[in-house]
């Protein structure tokens, strides 16, 4: 009988955490503003609950009705998850913009460089053979067809913390299962379908225009080299977004310098010669259509392929090389959370239901519990979230500088050698000084030819 006692102490925290994100976020208002209600017989709120909390559990539908009487009954859950009415989409949305609101009140840092990171994944269903939309989709990173979908996934991100906005789940031109059939086009879940077989740069457009109506601050739009797309950088400029980008060696993409057309290895050339470090910049206009958008390109060396160059485009041509090195390394905050959706919130093992509506329900499902973990985590492991007088300490410390900070680290070891050892502070304080007096003979005799210029600063 001591087992189901511990089993819950176990649980305990959990819970704790979930409750708070439901009762902050206000999730049953969020569910019912998105028309995700039903109008007799189990809540709403109680379905999402314990789907929601599967997960963390370690447990599947099946093995949790199996293990305990639930109020409900295996097809209620089914029936929920397959419903074309729930507007999941601007659930998510709402979700994400209470979220990034309340990351913005947490940081103090210059919120300029808040941005949307734009990127897709397969949604693998290698077993899956009448799976609604079912479509060939490959994998960039083995090389490979798998059977599935892709998600199109926009993320907002200010550094440490990425909060997932929106995403779509997109079929091939030409699918192994069609779409149904049957369902009026003027639902949500005909729309849904629709969207689905459209290309990646017009639903892109499309979420990036809703995110902004929606009142998410973010003034950058970070891509890999998938979208660089001169057409596409055009019209996400034109959302009032900069946007950077790793750019294509490609011969078909030109940018003009002066009054001459140049691909992008001839600008490689020139950058390189007129500056003589890493990384490289140059100021041109790209040419997209039939007119002209100012880029800054960026070369950097690769880090693991020797002669090899890295280029970055970047909109905002104010920025300097470093500034946009930095910025597209956020970038990077995308694939962790999508290996980790994949890994451990069970993105693509949640649901093997052959409704397309029901893949859409499982996904958002997914992120709103990566939204959760993420607001936990940075609330419990951001400094700047533990009080405001933690904050003012910081800030000091921040601003110190090094021969400040060396001042108080000599002082903590002599106080702290001159207790452990009994030792006179007197002594102690000798001790450190012939420490000192031999440390700067020694960078004296590493750097003779910066002599004089030491000598300068000492006096």
């Amino acid at each position: 009988m001591a087992i189901i006692p511990q089993e819950r102490e176990r649980h305990q925290p959990t819970d704790g955490i979930i409750e708070r994100f439901f009762r902050e976020m206000k999730i049953g208002a969020l569910l019912r503003s998105s028309n995700i209600r039903k109008a007799t017989g189990v809540p709403t709120m109680a379905l999402f609950q314990y789907i929601f909390g599967l997960v963390f559990l370690n447990q599947n539908h099946y093995g949790a009705m199996q293990v305990k009487e639930k109020p409900f009954g295996k097809d209620t859950v089914y029936r929920f998850l397959n419903e074309g009415r729930h507007h999941w989409e601007r659930f998510l949305l709402k979700l994400a913009c209470g979220a990034t609101e309340l990351v913005r009140s947490w940081s103090h840092a210059p919120q300029d460089k808040l941005a949307l990171v734009v990127d897709d994944t397969v949604f693998k269903r290698p077993r899956s053979k009448k799976v609604e939309l079912l479509s060939w989709v490959r994998d960039h990173n083995e090389n490979r067809y798998y059977r599935g979908l892709n998600m199109l996934t926009v993320a907002w991100t200010d550094g440490p913390t990425i909060i997932p906005c929106l995403f779509r789940m997109i079929a091939s031109k030409t699918p192994i299962m069609g779409a149904r059939t049957d369902l009026d086009r003027r639902t949500l879940a005909s729309r849904r379908r629709k969207d689905a077989q459209k290309t990646k740069p017009e639903l892109l457009i499309e979420m990036l225009r809703k995110i902004a109506d929606a009142g998410i601050v973010a003034y950058y739009v970070l891509m890999d080299s998938w979208f660089f797309m001169p057409k596409l950088i055009a019209d996400i400029h034109e959302l009032g977004y900069d946007v950077v980008v790793r750019v294509k060696y490609r011969e078909k993409h030109f940018f003009r310098l002066g009054k001459r057309l140049h691909t992008l290895n001839s600008l490689l050339q020139i950058a390189s010669t007129s500056s003589q470090s890493a990384p490289c910049s140059i100021r041109v206009e790209l040419k997209a259509g039939q007119g002209f958008l100012p880029v800054l390109i960026v070369f950097t060396p690769h880090d693991r392929i020797k002669g090899e160059w890295i280029a970055l485009a970047s909109t905002n041509t104010t920025l300097t090389s470093e500034e946009v090195i930095l910025m597209y390394g956020r970038r990077w905050a995308i694939e962790p959370m999508f290996k980790m959706c994949k890994d451990t919130l069970r993105l693509q093992s949640e649901t093997q239901s052959r409704s397309f509506d029901a893949i859409v329900t499982s996904v958002t499902i997914v992120l709103t519990r990566y939204i959760c973990i993420a607001l936990e985590y940075r609330s419990s492991s951001d400094p700047r979230a533990w009080g405001e007088l933690f904050r003012a300490c910081l800030d000091e410390i921040t601003q110190m500088n090094f021969s400040e900070a060396l001042h108080y680290l000599l002082l903590s070891v002599q106080n702290t050698v001159s207790n452990y050892f009994n030792l006179d502070p007197c002594e102690v304080q000798a001790v450190l000084s012939r420490l000192n007096s031999a440390a700067h003979s020694f960078t004296l005799s590493l750097f003779p030819l910066l002599y004089p210029a030491l000598r300068e600063c000492e006096s």
